[in-house]
């Protein structure tokens, strides 16, 4: 089975950093929107193991990656023990606070959960998403939302 998705960057319309938490992290306020510029990524089931390719080679392919992390903590979660191929068109600038990886993360997330049909609510795809990184839940959902916290949904 194989199928093509789109991940769209984001961009943080406001960002208020409102104070500093005893956890490390700051309070933030924050009105963040998903954009036309997108990754395309494709995934294709293979032989065991995870595998991830990319179009940039300043991108990782090894565990580093939120990809491969994201297609890790599904299958960890769902007891998959199939074979994942995931190649990343890299189109969202690297480090350019578009939260590329975050939304590449999140489309793994959600196309695997459609790819293998496992049923994962999209509560449960947010818990996995906040194990990956901030911005991934943000990502799984898209839209203009106002956040607000350390910047995790």
């Amino acid at each position: 089975m194989k199928t093509t998705i789109r991940t769209p960057a984001k961009i943080n319309l406001t960002l208020d950093i409102l104070g500093k938490r005893e956890d490390g992290y700051h309070d933030l306020s924050m009105i963040m929107q998903t954009v036309d510029l997108c990754d395309v990524l494709t995934l294709e089931e293979g032989e065991g193991g995870i595998q991830v390719g990319c179009t940039d080679p300043r991108i990782p392919c090894d565990p580093s990656n939120l990809v491969y992390k994201a297609a890790r903590v599904i299958m960890e979660k769902a007891g998959i023990r199939k074979g994942i191929r995931i190649h990343i068109e890299k189109n969202i600038p690297l480090e350019a606070g578009l939260a590329g990886g975050s939304a590449n993360a999140a489309g793994v997330l959600k196309a695997l959960n459609a790819m293998w049909e496992l049923g994962m609510s999209r509560e449960t795809l947010m818990d996995l998403g906040n194990t990956i990184g901030a911005d991934v839940p943000f990502c799984l959902l898209g839209g203009r939302p106002l956040q607000k916290g350390r910047g995790i949904f």
